[in-house]
């Protein structure tokens, strides 16, 4: 049997980049509105752009996905049911979630707004397909660590349970796995979970401090046109292009090159997306070949040529002088501007030549930095060619909606009217009668003419029918006008928003202290100190298991280390947190209860509502991002738990690539991961460009984790947040030196023992609060 082509999904951080994608051949193009998305820094569009937006894409064919790509607050959640209805109103065909909350209550409340789920819920395996489904997804975007052979079998599953599916074939690759990753949020309150990373993975780092600077975090980024027969093979329902934050050279080039290679199973001929922003490609992921090649050893757009350096720049006049060198700088020319060490500041174009040298400018996005002397300005290519899109730009004109409408006429009756649009249905009458007309009567052409004038609203007459004026009739042209007004406002009005009910409050009252270990001896030294010891668990992991000691399971488990877990399970363990819900759902298919853990991202009522009721877990961590006023805002579900961390080690990144390897740091010598690296413990300190030391440590059974080097310490939590457990994490990694008598102090006082503070205190040595004050 034939495949249906894959649809082709195009990125739009504004309004010319959706008509770009619309213009290249985007089957469909996804964006956002100014709140609520995972790109904040983009321009985004307003609802009335997107109103304007879906007109002209439904007229070309082209289908309007909007995100909501972010996790929310209780107090952001209503709001952000009442943005989920205008997007549906203003016609979009679907919606992208990330938080559980939301989507669980859209598919309650809002259930002809199509979900999808976005690569922020970090879908990976095939376990956590039937969470997914019950929160009424329709469309899931997998995780763009997986290669294909790791994507054909959960494409296949996911397809068999209804759902369509998603890949990403180009653009920008994350270091960390999407939606658990809270480096930006722990160092800066800009939380990548709400849209505002700061990019902490494009930064130079060192191996010792003081050390020399290098890109160890840095991607090249995604680029699927080799391997589009492979994709067309492993059968993904949707092909998605990453850059909502790129201009629309970008988004058209690269539309046009996919288009061209998917219609004619050739890359010849098709447009060049080395000529747009870039920082070299890689297949790796793809490939099953993860490996330092995919590293870049500048993060700068590799499409750029240097021009020179700024001499100085006059922000009310838009004014840049440039020194030059040897390149000539034209108007309309795009021009980029980085610091000495590549921090991106903007975009901009040339708006006019004031003279060689000296510019007006016109910034593109957002500034993310002052311009100052000394930066870096590169200019982009084909400046004639973007002269030339943003004309055809001009010419795409939103299509009006088509209605349609049927009268009927009787002497002595009021003249009745059937409006129609896309299932929707208006009847309205005339206030007057309709009278034998003294001369001549209503015509469909004069009924026509009236039922045209739509005013400033986007819609036209197409079809009509009339009934009954064989006979001449006469009604005032004034009827005819406010039948017009009363059908259209109802066919077009709004549906209002659901009214969604907040939540019970539950209070908690046995506040209990929890530990996480890693060790045979701090199980059994705290396992007669608290009810709860869970174990960082893994494939050879030699801790034993049993009364009130229970394993802890990691968020990242392929579908080829699923088994292992799955043979923990069948041994019937009390209790298990998992970071992962597809694992905890199995657990309690077995019957085992479970805890949904700090990075499934509990922040809202609702997500708790959510993994109780679909996920059938007994509990839940909240969101580690969270401040103390946020989390006060949570209620939980009857009977469900609530467990939030205190004190340990902060996981900032969490990573598929060996970033051990990526600085030569490979014990073993080898120059790729492979399933040889599974059994394999490293680590390593990388220091960033202000001397602050995060932690790289590779453990067994686990992928790569980045940490803070300050511990988490905020004892005042026990008594100020009203939860069930709270959580003080002991794990021996390797750059943490607490002894026994250190940890039965800090234990000692978050239990409320104040004799112990200043030894606690002293103990956990350098600590933060985290987001306890500034939150997410």
């Amino acid at each position: 049997m034939e495949r249906k082509k894959a649809e082709l999904l195009a990125p739009a951080g504004d309004y010319d980049c959706a008509k770009a994608a619309i213009l290249a051949g985007a089957d469909a193009v996804y964006m956002g509105l100014k709140k609520f998305n995972a790109r904040e820094r983009a321009s985004n569009l307003g609802l009335e752009e997107l109103k304007e937006i879906v007109s002209i894409a439904h007229g070309h064919g082209t289908k309007i996905y909007v995100t909501m790509n972010t996790l929310l607050t209780d107090s952001e959640l209503y709001e952000a049911v009442q943005c989920a209805s205008d997007i549906l109103n203003a016609g979009a065909d679907a919606l992208i979630v990330q938080d559980a909350g939301l989507a669980y209550v859209l598919h309650q409340y809002l259930p002809n707004l199509e979900l999808h789920a976005s690569t922020q819920m970090t879908t990976h395996n095939s376990l956590q397909v039937d969470f997914l489904k019950e929160l009424g997804i329709k469309n899931i975007n997998f995780a763009r660590e997986l290669s294909a052979d790791e994507l054909e079998p959960i494409i296949a599953c996911t397809k068999e349970k209804g759902i369509k599916t998603e890949i990403f074939v180009h653009g920008a690759y994350c270091i960390s796995c999407s939606g658990i990753c809270y480096m930006s949020s722990f160092i800066s309150s800009q939380a990548g979970n709400r849209g505002k990373c700061l990019q902490p993975c494009r930064r130079r780092y060192s191996l010792t401090p003081h050390g020399e600077k290098s890109y160890y975090f840095s991607l090249k980024d995604n680029n699927a046109l080799p391997n589009l027969d492979k994709i067309k093979e492993i059968g993904a329902d949707a092909l998605k292009i990453e850059g909502r934050i790129k201009n629309y050279g970008y988004v058209y080039t690269t539309v046009s090159a996919y288009r061209h290679a998917l219609d004619n199973d050739s890359l010849e001929a098709g447009d060049d997306v080395s000529q747009v922003f870039n920082r070299g490609f890689t297949t790796g992921y793809f490939d099953s070949c993860i490996s330092p090649d995919m590293f870049v050893d500048s993060p700068l757009d590799q499409s750029m040529v240097q021009a020179g350096t700024v001499a100085s720049y006059t922000a009310d006049r838009q004014e840049l002088a440039v020194e030059l060198e040897g390149v000539t700088i034209e108007e309309g020319s795009r021009i980029s501007i980085y610091t000495p060490e590549n921090s991106f500041i903007c975009s901009a174009i040339v708006k006019q030549v004031l003279e060689q040298g000296r510019y007006h400018i016109e910034i593109e996005n957002l500034l993310h930095g002052k311009i100052l002397k000394g930066q870096i300005v590169a200019l982009l290519p084909q400046p004639q060619r973007m002269q030339q899109l943003a004309r055809r730009l001009t010419e795409l004109k939103a299509v009006p909606a088509v209605f349609d409408a049927e009268v009927f006429a009787s002497r002595g009756e009021p003249l009745k009217a059937v409006f129609q649009y896309k299932g929707r249905r208006a009847e309205v009458q005339s206030t007057a009668p309709l009278e034998r007309a003294q001369s001549r009567g209503l015509s469909e052409e004069g009924i026509r003419t009236q039922f045209q004038k739509t005013g400033d609203m986007l819609c036209t007459l197409g079809k009509l029918t009339c009934h009954g004026l064989e006979e001449p009739l006469f009604l005032p042209v004034k009827e005819l006008n406010q039948m017009r007004r009363t059908a259209l406002e109802a066919l077009f009005a709004p549906a209002p928003a659901p009214q969604v009910p907040h939540l019970a409050y539950q209070p908690h009252k046995d506040k209990k202290l929890a530990v996480l270990v890693s060790t045979e001896e701090d199980a059994k030294l705290f396992a007669g100190r608290c009810d709860n010891v869970f174990v960082e668990w893994f494939p050879g992991c030699r801790v034993s298991l049993g009364k009130n000691i229970y394993p802890w399971l990691p968020a990242f488990v392929e579908d080829s280390a699923v088994s292992d877990y799955l043979t923990l399970l069948d041994t019937r363990p009390g209790l298990v947190v998992s970071d992962n819900v597809g694992l905890g759902l199995e657990a309690a298919r077995r019957g085992i209860s479970w805890v949904a853990g700090p990075m499934l991202n509990s922040s809202n009522s609702y997500t708790l509502k959510a993994y109780q009721e679909l996920g059938c877990a007994c509990g839940a961590f909240l969101s580690p991002e969270l401040n103390r006023d946020q989390l006060s805002q949570i209620s939980a579900p009857a009977g469900f738990r609530l467990f939030l961390q205190v004190f340990g080690p902060i996981t900032m990144m969490t990573t598929r690539q060996c970033l051990l390897a990526s600085a030569g740091r490979c014990r073993s010598g080898r120059n790729r991961f492979s399933y040889l690296c599974k059994g394999c413990s490293g680590y390593e300190t990388f220091y960033d460009e202000k001397e602050i030391p995060f932690h790289i440590v590779k453990s067994p059974g686990y992928i790569n984790r980045v940490f803070n080097d300050a511990l988490l310490y905020i004892p005042e939590a026990v008594s100020q947040v009203d939860a069930d457990s709270f959580l003080l994490d002991f794990r021996a990694l390797p750059f943490i030196h607490l002894s026994l008598e250190d940890k039965l102090a800090i234990f000692d006082c978050f239990s409320g023992d104040r004799t112990v503070q200043e030894r606690a205190r002293k103990a956990a040595g350098s600590v933060t609060r985290g987001n306890w004050q500034r939150g997410f």
